[in-house]
């Protein structure tokens, strides 16, 4: 019998288990957690960096809302795997085989019995399994098409709202959530279904274990069956854990495999390009060149041009002509399917649709880049930002909204432009900037910027313009698929090509979209979307154009030195007046902010509202009852072994397994009714929320990025 002393020493060895289990358990997951934030970072960096260098044809395959799952719900998944992991791995699988060997000792060859059901138990769990895996790929599948309706529609809004659609664009994104949500609560039954198999697994190895046990021959005892049922206790946590751990599995896995599709899509192949260096006279060359966006389709054929360091270079061509291409294959977009390409490894590069960021005109034009007061100014008076930003009401710290929301067209492109002027790159990419500019300020960017400012840099200029030709150094006209002549203005002409054929040949159309003429002289830009009032403009032909030119170059020449003088002094005083204003006035976007403390009552009460009563009500009974019955497993026990009749175990023994197996139909009813009321809750508020904002006046939009 054991002396009062030794169950002391026992109870104090217990407790000082418990406790460096317990320690050691938290120090765990204080790192697995710290691994798990490291690699979210991770992945997310890997998918943002693969999405920057994706091709074209790639990025038609992948739309916004995929790689916005991508970086949230399929990262998540991945990395709330990570801290359970050791249970798959071999926590779980060792505590199943620590437990078998116990109880093969005890019971012998009966205990094979029950291993042989868990085996017969799997194949059962793996067609389960199977179905989730293809609920789940289907449902994300859903869910990309969700997002990707309400990202298009977020950044349509403004059309959306003037032609009153948002019903019928409600009721479309209605119906993928409505499938989506059927496939997710058809998850949920097979799911539910799948734990009652791993909740039941303990009683099953026991009954079948006591049963073969006794069919056997051997006497079922209180010494046997007691000291057995614990064993298999301790089997049934990871048991327990072991479906969790498989749903979960089958999510990463779902999320690993979407991951790894996205980063083997092709990227930007630059194989063709050979990088020239600042000491390279020829900076961009293209050789026998064969430039386009697949095999199937060339644009371009048989291109050789080279373009001197240092020069003024304008390509022209009529829509189509593949202007905007040559560029996208200096860059790297386009591939050169034939040929060789040679370009600089950096380059500043301006699109015929100004990218705008959606932070104030200083940081847009800096782009990170360090403050130098005096480039900045120059840049400013080179790009004709002064007289805009002086009527801004907080000068370039104003901010800019959503893509630009409170500029004109003309002031985008001119803020793109500083942007690239302000980086300082010895090579430059223009494609067709000047369109959105009318001819006033078009002409003091060309000659205080393109000319004067960078005139030691080498760019290269799609244009339309034909009064800009005689300025320039050098011209390429590309037509039909080829350049169908290159050289000087003189030389263009003494090839007998029309230029002003080429210039006709771009549609009303073009000129609709690029917006010629939106800008007016005395414009006074205001923080709300600036509207497109395209201006008459006409353009010189034949020689009329040179002579005009000419005379234009010579009143800006006389200008010129006044300019300069007047330049510094005029950049100063808008700078200085652009420190006076308060940082707060006019704010475009609307700063960000979070409550802090306890979530208040109402926020509880509006869920709890949207539960409905009823499932709370089973849910509540459910979880009663479960715990009742788990407590009744240990009573049942307790008075079978206090039992007089104890010998009698085939009766206690079935009156066990009931109990159990009703615990586990408990558990069942339990999880059907959360999922339901879970997910009638999230259909609710999802509703709700996008039935806001659909509502939500344009001002909201204008002041809350999508982001």
């Amino acid at each position: 019998v054991p002396t009062w002393r030794e169950g002391s020493v026992l109870c104090a060895l217990f407790f000082v288990i418990q406790y460096a289990s317990s320690v050691a358990l938290h120090k765990y997951f204080d790192k697995v957690f710290d691994v798990s934030m490291q690699m979210r970072g991770a992945l997310v960096s890997c998918i943002y960096k693969k999405s920057l260098k994706l091709s074209s044809s790639s990025r038609h395959k992948k739309s916004l809302g995929e790689l916005v799952n991508l970086m949230s719900v399929d990262v998540q998944r991945i990395v709330d795997l990570v801290p359970y992991l050791h249970n798959l791995v071999w926590s779980s699988p060792l505590q199943i085989l620590v437990s078998m060997i116990l109880l093969y000792r005890m019971v012998g060859v009966a205990s094979l019995v029950g291993l042989l059901v868990m085996i017969a138990i799997m194949p059962i769990n793996a067609s389960i399994l199977i179905q989730l895996r293809k609920l789940q790929e289907k449902n994300m599948v859903e869910k990309d098409k969700r997002v990707k309706q309400v990202s298009e529609m977020l950044h349509s809004i403004k059309v959306i709202k003037m032609f009153a659609w948002e019903r019928p664009l409600l009721c479309r994104i209605a119906d993928i959530r409505e499938k989506e949500v059927q496939r997710l609560r058809r998850y949920g039954y097979i799911a539910s279904m799948q734990s009652i198999f791993w909740n039941s697994a303990p009683v099953t190895v026991s009954v079948a274990t006591f049963g073969a046990y006794a069919a056997l021959g051997h006497p079922l005892t209180m010494q046997v069956v007691l000291p057995a049922l614990s064993i298999i206790n301790i089997m049934s946590f990871p048991l327990f854990v072991f479906p969790l751990l498989i749903s979960s599995i089958i999510s990463g896995r779902v999320a690993l495999n979407r991951i790894n599709e996205f980063m083997s899509l092709e990227e930007r192949d630059t194989s063709h390009i050979r990088f020239t260096s600042s000491d390279d006279l020829v900076p961009f060359q293209l050789q026998s060149a064969t430039i386009g966006w697949n095999a199937s389709r060339p644009i371009l054929q048989d291109v050789n041009i080279k373009i001197p360091r240092g020069s003024l270079t304008a390509i022209v061509g009529h829509v189509g002509s593949g202007k905007s291409t040559l560029l996208s294959a200096l860059l790297g977009d386009a591939k050169c399917l034939e040929g060789e390409v040679r370009a600089p490894r950096e380059v500043g590069y301006v699109p015929q649709q100004a990218w705008i960021q959606n932070a104030n005109i200083r940081d847009n034009i800096l782009f990170g880049k360090p403050m130098e007061e005096r480039r900045y100014r120059e840049v400013l008076r080179a790009c004709a930002l002064e007289a805009d930003l002086e009527k801004f009401p907080n000068g370039d710290e104003t901010e800019i909204g959503e893509r630009g929301v409170n500029l004109s067209g003309g002031q985008k492109q001119r803020i793109a432009l500083a942007r690239a002027v302000y980086q300082n790159f010895d090579c430059l990419l223009l494609d067709d900037v000047m369109s959105a500019l009318d001819s006033h300020v078009g002409t003091h960017v060309l000659d205080d910027c393109l000319i004067r400012l960078l005139q030691d840099k080498t760019r290269v200029l799609v244009t339309h313009k034909l009064d800009i030709l005689p300025l320039v150094d050098y011209i390429v006209v590309l037509g039909e698929g080829k350049v169908q002549a290159q050289g000087t203005l003189s030389e263009i002409r003494m090839q007998g090509v029309d230029l002003q054929t080429v210039i006709d040949n771009v549609s009303e159309e073009e000129k609709k979209d690029k917006g010629e003429g939106e800008e007016e002289k005395n414009q006074d830009p205001a923080p709300a979307p600036a509207s497109n009032a395209p201006s008459p403009s006409s353009a010189p032909t034949g020689s009329a154009a040179a002579s005009d030119a000419a005379a234009s170059e010579d009143r800006e020449k006389s200008k010129a030195s006044s300019s300069e003088r007047d330049g510094e002094k005029s950049g100063s005083a808008a700078v200085a007046g652009m420190a006076k204003r308060s940082p707060s006035m006019f704010q475009q976007v609307t700063p960000e902010s979070k409550k802090q403390g306890a979530v208040s009552r109402d926020v509880y009460a509006f869920y709890f509202r949207e539960l409905k009563l009823k499932y709370i009500a089973i849910i509540s009974a459910v979880g009663i009852l479960s715990q009742a019955a788990r407590n009744g497993n240990d009573w049942w026990l307790t008075k079978w072994a206090s039992a007089a009749d104890r010998h009698r175990v085939a009766f206690y023994l079935g009156i066990y397994a009931a109990w159990n197996f009703g615990s586990a139909a408990l558990f069942l009813i339990r999880d059907v009714s959360l999922m339901l009321m879970e997910l009638r809750a999230a259909s609710v508020l999802h509703n709700r929320m996008l039935d806001s904002v659909m509502k939500a006046p344009m001002s909201f939009f204008d002041a809350t990025p999508i982001g």
